[in-house]
């Protein structure tokens, strides 16, 4: 269990019961399936309706609130989960509801042109891979790894953990046959949020999963950029396109997470 780690080594790393709300997972989920066959008017009227049930419960993190812009422009956004898949085509189940345990990669967020932004990678876990990866003499296509950074292409992170995943958590006495290393998921990302102050800053950040684009390609998903939605906003871009404003923050699940 990752309860009993000890990470009096790894600082940069937080265990995190995240809890979960039945409520709210079912009126999201029933919203989604609504809302993903009604026409534009219906589906503002159903957004509308949303809106005004999930602020009346009571649940983990605040309703996100799109500066700017209406709260169906959110909602607007979640209607896309539909199409999150995993790296090997299954579909990604976003599971509100489910209480979770996490290791969790704990550094502050700050604006990515910040004098503050922050490329601390020692004891994390971003860096135990790169240092599993050069010790392997593994080579990332476009890096170097004697120079590493949390600004990576999406390409480039999935490497990363195929190559170096199952030997970084066997270091970390983790059994790869019931964890996984991800990017952080984005509901894992939300529910956080509001504790962690994420999502306040001119910041993305790569989430697990893909987008399945309508010809096909599969984009990365990122988001939480705050001129854009904060913790609420979710995009997906091209594996191999390299963003500055896009960090990687790493997180440990259970195996079956998101399936």
């Amino acid at each position: 269990m990752l309860s009993k780690l000890n990470l009096g080594n790894y600082r940069t790393l937080s265990l995190i019961q995240i809890p979960g709300n039945k409520n709210l997972h079912q009126i999201l989920a029933d919203f989604i399936r609504k809302a993903s066959t009604a026409d534009e008017l219906k589906r503002l009227e159903l957004a509308k309706e949303f809106c005004q049930v999930w602020k009346r419960i009571p649940h983990a993190f605040p309703f996100p609130a799109v500066p700017e812009r209406n709260d169906y422009w959110y909602i607007a956004q979640l209607l896309f989960t539909g199409r999150h898949i995993h790296k090997n085509d299954k579909p990604y189940k976003w599971r509100l509801d489910q209480t979770e345990e996490a290791l969790v990669e704990n550094f502050w967020e700050s604006d990515y042109n910040s004098l503050h932004f922050n490329q601390n990678l020692n004891n994390s876990l971003l860096g135990l891979l790169f240092q599993e990866a050069e010790r392997r003499e593994k080579q990332i296509p476009g890096f170097n790894l004697t120079r590493p950074t949390r600004i990576l292409k999406r390409a480039q992170i999935d490497l990363l953990l195929l190559q170096s995943g199952d030997k970084t958590l066997r270091r970390l006495g983790l059994d790869p046959n019931e964890y996984k290393i991800i990017n952080i998921p984005f509901d894992i990302y939300l529910r956080l949020a509001n504790k962690m102050k994420w999502g306040r800053h001119i910041l993305n950040t790569h989430f697990d999963g893909y987008r399945l684009r309508t010809d096909g390609i599969k984009t990365g998903l990122f988001g939480g950029n705050k001129l854009f939605g904060g913790e609420s906003y979710i995009d997906s871009l091209w594996t191999d396109s390299l963003n500055n404003s896009i960090i990687t923050r790493l997180a440990i699940l259970r195996k079956d997470y998101g399936l």
